[in-house]
């Protein structure tokens, strides 16, 4: 399967790895220093490369997206449509978002997207 990361830090980088191991593809991108993520796709070997979130998103079978809170409007507005893509969820906010989970509110920017994610309150994974 083809995966498009767009963020690629602890938790991106690491899925990236893991899911590398296990035989899928990952596209890495979004990050603040682009040698960074060209050294983390170097380690993770040859199923990662990087490219541009855009890239990220049109690559991907699934994209993750994995950036922090407050980078999420400008991840999503470089990703561009993800419409009818599976994108999991990892971001977290802590506050309240009108009575809303943390997935609920980015299903709203997202419409398009089958939103995978934990849910901040009550369970996990929808």
């Amino acid at each position: 399967m083809r995966i498009g990361v767009i963020g690629a830090g602890k938790i991106g980088g690491n899925a990236a790895r893991l899911l590398a191991d296990a035989g899928h593809e990952v596209l890495l991108s979004f990050s603040r220093d682009p040698s960074r993520l060209a050294d983390r796709a170097t380690a993770i070997g040859p199923r990662a490369r990087t490219g541009t979130a855009a890239e990220a998103a049109a690559f991907g079978d699934v994209v993750i997206l994995s950036v922090p809170w407050s980078a999420i409007p400008a991840a999503l507005e470089e990703a561009g449509p993800l419409d009818g893509k599976i994108l999991i969820d990892t971001t977290n906010h802590f506050g309240d978002l009108e009575g809303l989970t943390t997935a609920q509110h980015n299903q709203q920017r997202v419409p398009g997207a089958r939103l995978r994610g934990c849910w901040v309150r009550g369970g996990c994974c929808g």
